[in-house]
């Protein structure tokens, strides 16, 4: 790949790659389906976890910052979810939950590739860095 093609892929939305975009939706929401019916998995709360934090870090680049909190009380709903025996929300939770996963889907909507490379890099260094609680393993 040429200077110019990688420079030019890293401006594309996130929506103009069709297949990632939609597995990646479709994972995020099958997996809070499945919690939120009651049939959710360790994989399922990995998966809400990474979409959340996904999330923060795309507040920090600037790509809907002005709702980090709602981010924040999502991720805080999921985290007090895996620390119980039985992974089913409360009303509150689940409130708190569907509003993050809709502010990361808008998101999603105008993020670019280069966005979505450096909010990865910004997460990868935060569990590099031990600055990520780990909620699974403090959990279970």
């Amino acid at each position: 790949m040429d200077c110019m093609s990688w420079l030019k892929s890293g401006m594309m939305k996130l929506t103009d790659q069709a297949d990632a975009n939609i597995i990646l939706r479709t994972k995020n929401h099958m997996a809070l389906d499945l919690i939120r019916k009651g049939e959710g998995a360790k994989a399922d709360i990995e998966t809400l976890i990474g979409a959340f934090n996904m999330a923060e870090a795309l507040t920090m680049l600037d790509v809907g910052a002005e709702f980090k909190p709602e981010i924040i009380e999502g991720q805080y709903a999921i985290k007090t979810l895996a620390a119980r025996s039985r992974w089913v929300f409360t009303a509150r939770e689940l409130t708190a939950v569907n509003l993050a996963m809709e502010i990361h889907d808008a998101q999603l909507d105008v993020a670019t590739i280069r966005d979505i490379e450096k909010a990865l890099d910004i997460e990868a260094h935060a569990i590099r860095t031990k600055q990520a609680e780990n909620i699974l393993q403090v959990s279970l």
